[in-house]
């Protein structure tokens, strides 16, 4: 039977699934700078980097993008906008990395 609580575990999964190829790159890649990546914040829903005394918790809803940024736009010219999905590799490299890179830099 299919219950409101089983879809939303389910969409979790799904979006956990997709992102986890991109998600395993920016953990490698912050791992180069010194950060370390904890994937739960104990009862809090956050993930964690830290490096040292300094941290950054995400929320994991915002992390694993079950909810969040689908679309941006951008101008084409003066007189247009171009609305532009924002695809899971695009989430992590232009938000998540970001993010991360400000917050240790």
């Amino acid at each position: 039977m299919k219950t409101l609580r089983n879809e939303k575990i389910m969409y979790k999964i799904e979006c956990i699934t997709r992102l986890t190829p991109y998600i395993n790159k920016l953990i490698s890649y912050v791992k180069t700078k010194g950060i370390e990546f904890f994937p739960k914040d104990g009862d809090m829903e956050n993930v964690i980097f830290r490096r040292g005394e300094k941290e950054l918790k995400i929320a994991y809803i915002f992390f694993y993008r079950f909810s969040g940024i689908s679309a941006i736009h951008r101008e084409k010219d003066q007189n247009q906008v171009e609305i532009v999905t924002v695809t899971d590799e695009m989430f992590v490299n232009n938000y998540l990395k970001t993010l991360v890179d400000f917050h240790f830099n």
